[in-house]
């Protein structure tokens, strides 16, 4: 549906809400060209130019995000500087990403241990979240002027409180900048119900508790933040950290956690070819810094552009209707998008005809994809794929229990025959997604959240 602007709703820093003449449940939001800092209205600038390069940014991030699977408010770009999106009830948090903390983080503030001496980020094999309380002028609940914790600088970037213990039904505050072990760092200790309060409705109609919306907003941030860490590696970039905001949508008659407001430059620290893309810059030289701001913000408007989620395709190649099918309800329920192909013929009885079905597929997708070969006995089926097709081939000796010399003819290839064997069938699925990783983000996401689900990720 075409949206287009009614009446102003409200209106932010950087942003103005209208209420859309379709639908009183949609807003239209338009980015401002305003660039802040520390929260305070003097250090403000015009940057001419910010709100479509934001509107843009933003844009193509939650397309990405609704592509791979990820519950958005976005519904769609309206013009240059706008885009409609759902009404949502706003939580009063502010969600932080951290995969590596540069040197002048707040975080190092706190953690004065984790500085390197040749100044190089630290990196967290597994990415923390950290979950702040989003005030206003460092004092107030940006919902109701509550004061809700006192002692924080706005002007010294003290806005937001972390909050240590998320799933207490008791908050503990704690200074963003301090260490944790000083007594000034515990700023207040609150009730979680109160911080909700504007969220009264749904909590009252039980269909959240505390504990349950920090749980779901700790997943959805974390497969966010690894889609998007995806979509940069792809492009050359590294994700060091970003901050999320999200809202509650009724989404068919029921209660949705959504990824909400902007995702832009303002949002993370992203670095390309040593170069910083984000506010840093405009927070550390001010009002010099803006013609460098302004190249880098139009740069990653017209980079992202370039995100999606390839259209690919996994094919299961078995010899005979006897050989083994691996269990794909991991890709079938966590990538829907990944298309999958069931072919049952034998390389060995039927070599020309497997090649025309293969070259076949290859031309269906061409953004790629990979062929797995489940075949018993001798496998003709692997080697044959794999000496004429481009694409990566992956054989699983489905015999080899029982029959160990099967996997000879696997493993001992000709030259130009990449063939590649994995055993037993429960490495089929970790192996496909991380062939497929490199060129998707949501596979990479996938791959990289079981990883870190490990003790020890790498």
């Amino acid at each position: 549906m075409k949206y287009t602007k009614g009446k102003e709703h409200s209106s932010g820093k950087t942003k103005i809400n209208y209420l859309a003449r379709e639908d009183s449940e949609v807003f239209i939001q338009r980015a401002k060209d305003d660039i802040t800092a520390k929260d305070d209205p003097k250090l403000t600038k015009i940057l001419p130019g910010k709100g479509e390069w934001a509107t843009a940014t933003t844009s193509a991030v939650f397309e990405l995000f609704a592509a791979a699977g990820l519950p958005v408010s976005f519904l769609g770009r309206v013009s240059k500087k706008e885009f409609a999106a759902r009404k949502a009830i706003m939580l009063p948090l502010e969600v932080l990403v951290r995969r590596e903390v540069p040197k002048g983080s707040s975080f190092l503030k706190r953690n004065p241990q984790l500085t390197r001496e040749d100044d190089k980020p630290h990196r967290f094999s597994k990415m923390l979240v950290e979950f702040c309380l989003k005030t206003t002028g460092g004092g107030y609940a940006a919902q109701d002027g509550q004061v809700i914790v006192n002692g924080l600088d706005a002007l010294k970037g003290e806005e937001d409180p972390i909050i240590k213990n998320p799933y207490g039904f008791r908050w503990e505050l704690m200074h963003s900048k301090k260490p944790w072990w000083e007594k000034e760092a515990l700023l207040r200790t609150l009730e979680g119900m109160q911080v909700y309060a504007t969220l009264r409705e749904v909590l009252i109609a039980k269909e959240y508790s505390v504990a349950k919306l920090i749980e779901e907003i700790d997943d959805l941030t974390r497969k966010g933040f690894l889609v998007l860490e995806g979509a940069f590696r792809k492009l050359g970039g590294t994700l060091q950290d970003i901050k999320f905001e999200f809202g509650i949508c009724l989404i068919n008659g029921k209660w949705t956690i959504v990824f909400a407001d902007v995702i832009d430059c303002d949002s993370w620290r992203l670095l390309i070819n040593e170069q910083q893309y984000s506010k840093q810059v405009f927070r550390d030289k001010g009002e010099a810094g803006l013609k460098e701001s302004a190249e880098k913000y139009a740069y990653i408007a017209n980079l992202v552009q370039q995100f999606g989620i390839p259209r690919q395709v996994l094919v299961i190649w078995r010899g005979s209707t006897s050989d083994p099918m691996p269990d794909l309800k991991l890709l079938t329920e966590k990538l829907p998008m990944l298309k999958i192909i069931e072919v049952v013929d034998s390389g060995h009885k039927g070599t020309i005809r497997s090649l025309r079905k293969a070259q076949k597929i290859m031309a269906d997708y061409p953004q790629g994809g990979i062929f797995v070969c489940l075949v018993g006995r001798s496998n003709g089926l692997g080697p044959i794929l794999a000496a004429h097709v481009e694409w990566p081939v992956l054989s699983c000796p489905a015999t080899y229990k029982d029959f160990p010399e099967d996997i000879h003819s696997s493993v001992r290839m000709p030259r130009e025959t990449p063939n590649l064997t994995v055993w037993p069938d429960e490495n089929i699925i970790p192996a496909v997604l991380g062939f497929l990783s490199a060129s998707n983000p949501a596979v990479y996401a996938l791959r990289r959240q079981q990883l870190e689900e490990l003790d020890d990720p790498a």
